[in-house]
């Protein structure tokens, strides 16, 4: 059974509805990217030296974040050894851990001044925000660092 069109139908009529609201779609995505803005809350581009106190800090592969309700941001610095944390301020500290220090499975209940990790990589915060856990790569441990008392 042969069809014919009827006279003004085109069969192109959905296609093209079709490719005009594809249009209108990346119209909106477009416009909604457009609006997007990126900015750096620690660490300086192109340096991973130890860390100084000043500005926002440098970072050796940052590689996990939490982020507590007030805007807090824990990170796993993995090549460094320590967790810093960003304030919602902008100030960045060492919470955990000492620069390019190294620890060993056998300090798993020091307190923060003297506790080590190994190349520490995943962090989260739980839903108090009082307490991260911490993923000690190379020690093969999972951490928990209480921030009672962290300020």
């Amino acid at each position: 059974m042969k069809t014919t069109p009827v006279v003004g139908q085109s069969f192109l009529g959905p296609f093209v509805r079709r490719v005009v609201a594809l249009a209108a779609l990346a119209a909106c995505i477009t416009s909604a990217w457009a609006q997007l803005a990126v900015s750096t809350i620690g660490g300086s581009a192109g340096i991973t030296a130890p860390f100084s106190n000043t500005g926002l800090g440098t970072f050796n592969v940052p590689y996990g974040i939490a982020v507590d309700a007030s805007g807090n941001a824990y990170v796993a610095d993995t090549v460094n050894h320590v967790i810093r944390k960003i304030s919602s301020a902008g100030v960045v500290t060492t919470l955990v851990g000492a620069v390019g220090a190294s620890g060993s499975a056998n300090d798993a209940t020091a307190l923060a001044p003297a506790a080590r990790f190994n190349g520490p990589r995943g962090i989260a915060i739980n839903g108090a925000g009082d307490t991260l856990y911490v993923t000690d790569t190379s020690n093969q441990l999972i951490r928990v660092v209480s921030l009672a008392g962290a300020g």
